[in-house]
């Protein structure tokens, strides 16, 4: 399961629209990007992390880069073994969201450039970050035959769940984990 499989399995296309940070009642930072499904009847949104993010929470509560918050925010997908998740939200729809991050359409390749984003915890504050590198193993394949995007741009706890972008700011992956005995071994889930 990826990206692309669960924005298609919920009905939602592939427009990401914005970086936010997602605070679990158990008040641990994650981070996450909106993506928007465009209906008829106006624009469904959508919140793509980790599971391990939202673990054991029951519900979610959103804050965004100006310290706004929606809270009573539902886990509407829940993949444990693919530790992705997907958080619905009344009214996330009718954000004014600015800026848009539309998704890969190249193949992700080894030594392609890439820029981890996310939200880890600073003194307990949730602080936004970018860091630089790229791909060091396009295709990585676990012990349970799942591939994953094995990358250099470093990303910290708080990071998990934030989007790993290609050089031109589309979406590649959600990244996920670190290694800790390795340097600069860091993996997302592929987002095509």
């Amino acid at each position: 399961m990826n990206v692309a499989n669960v924005a298609q399995a919920q009905h939602v296309p592939s427009a990401v629209v914005s970086s936010l940070r997602a605070n679990a009642e158990s008040n641990r930072y994650g981070s996450g990007f909106v993506t928007i499904r465009h209906l008829e009847s106006g624009p469904e949104a959508f919140v793509v992390t980790n599971h391990h993010v939202i673990e054991y929470a029951d519900t979610v509560e959103l804050q965004f880069d100006d310290k706004s918050t929606l809270g009573g925010c539902q886990v509407v997908f829940d993949d444990s073994r693919r530790d992705l998740a997907v958080i619905g939200c009344e009214g996330l729809a009718r954000r004014n969201i600015p800026w848009g991050i539309g998704p890969g359409e190249e193949e992700v390749r080894d030594q392609d450039d890439v820029v981890a984003v996310g939200f880890p915890a600073i003194n307990g504050e949730a602080s936004y970050q970018s860091s630089r590198g790229h791909v060091s193993n396009a295709r990585y394949k676990d012990d349970n035959k799942l591939d994953w995007i094995q990358h250099t741009a470093p990303i910290d706890g708080g990071s998990s769940g934030g989007a790993l972008l290609s050089k031109d700011g589309r979406l590649i992956g959600v990244n996920t984990l670190k290694i800790g005995h390795r340097d600069n071994v860091y993996f997302a889930i592929p987002g095509q």
